[in-house]
């Protein structure tokens, strides 16, 4: 994973003020930043999740932020396919969906291994264990090795 673009990196930094609740709002900018910083849907989504990743790693997210804006990617995802798959067919009469966007088995952008990351700390496997430390703070830094 390369670095992000400086502009890029500008438009996230607003995202580390914001509080859980309003941390849902922020999906919206996805689209504008497509097309300002000239990049492909999915290697947005993937460079946004580097950000939320870095931002957790380095306690400028807390868990809870963080976990919101990742949730919000993959909510973004699937409203896309969602949408795409409502307005073909009612523009050819699908009677199935299109592919789908999300990862199937053998493709895992970078995202969705973040999305899966915060995921995993979000729920206690034994009783006196903090899930956030015990598995999403290893596997964010695994992921942050390999970028």
């Amino acid at each position: 994973m390369s670095l992000i673009p400086e502009a890029l990196a500008e438009d996230l930094e607003g995202l580390a003020r914001l509080s859980r609740r309003d941390a849902s709002l922020w999906i919206d900018r996805l689209n504008v930043w497509d097309s300002r910083h000239e990049l492909p849907p999915s290697r947005t989504l993937d460079l946004v999740a580097l950000w939320i990743a870095r931002g957790f790693d380095d306690d400028r997210l807390s868990f809870e932020v963080a976990g919101v804006l990742i949730n919000e990617v993959y909510g973004a995802v699937v409203m896309t396919d969602h949408m795409r798959y409502r307005q073909l067919r009612s523009i050819r009469h699908l009677n199935q969906p299109p592919k789908r966007s999300l990862p199937a088995d053998g493709e895992e952008p970078f995202w969705w291994r973040v999305y899966l990351a915060f995921d995993a700390g979000e729920f206690h496997r034994l009783p006196d264990e903090d899930p956030v430390e015990a598995h999403t703070r290893p596997l964010v830094r695994q992921l942050l090795g390999d970028t």
